[in-house]
């Protein structure tokens, strides 16, 4: 995945667009689920994302994820994955169903109909919403891949914007000050 996304990232600063994080949809998603305000899943859940018609599966534990299944299939795929993750907790764990499409997928599964289950806002705008509260600082995220082969081609990439506004208020000042002494 890293040498798909390499090349974007690269486009991307080359063309003068700082890039200050990247992090998994579903990971923005389901911070934005956990983290105060939402607190939705915030001991024990799992949570089950569609995605590219499969499904993106996250089991929660004492309020931080402890697990990430990518779940290709039909519900019987994604059932026995579920399974695999609730026999594996000593509790009963909520299923937490986080669109229409996931929820379809599960209401043929007459096992899984006792464990509570919520609808939550879509994929994109809680991922969108999430990736908002990093830029704007409000929000680390849970993990950032900025870092190995997507680090940033020049080593001081997150100072650049304040190197060039210095660099542009130092050439005012002189511009200024050249005009003041004639």
């Amino acid at each position: 995945v890293t040498e798909t996304i390499r090349p974007l990232v690269q486009a991307l600063e080359v063309a003068g667009i700082s890039i200050r994080s990247i992090v998994p949809a579903t990971l923005l998603a389901t911070q934005s689920l956990i983290q105060p305000p939402a607190s939705l899943a915030a001991d024990s859940a799992i949570l089950v994302w569609p995605f590219d018609g499969a499904f993106d599966v996250i089991r929660i534990q004492d309020g931080v994820i402890s697990d990430w299944l990518y779940v290709r299939g039909d519900s019987s795929v994604l059932e026995q994955n579920l399974w695999m993750l609730m026999s594996s907790s000593e509790q009963e764990v909520p299923v937490h169903v986080c669109c229409d499409e996931a929820a379809s997928a599960l209401k043929s599964s007459e096992d899984l109909r006792h464990y509570p289950r919520i609808t939550v806002p879509s994929f994109s705008e809680t991922a969108a919403s999430a990736a908002s509260a990093v830029l704007l600082g409000k929000l680390t995220p849970i993990i950032d891949l900025r870092r190995d082969k997507l680090a940033s081609c020049t080593p001081y990439h997150s100072l650049q914007k304040l190197i060039t506004t210095t660099a542009i208020a130092v050439c005012l000042l002189l511009v200024a000050t050249i005009i003041g002494l004639e």
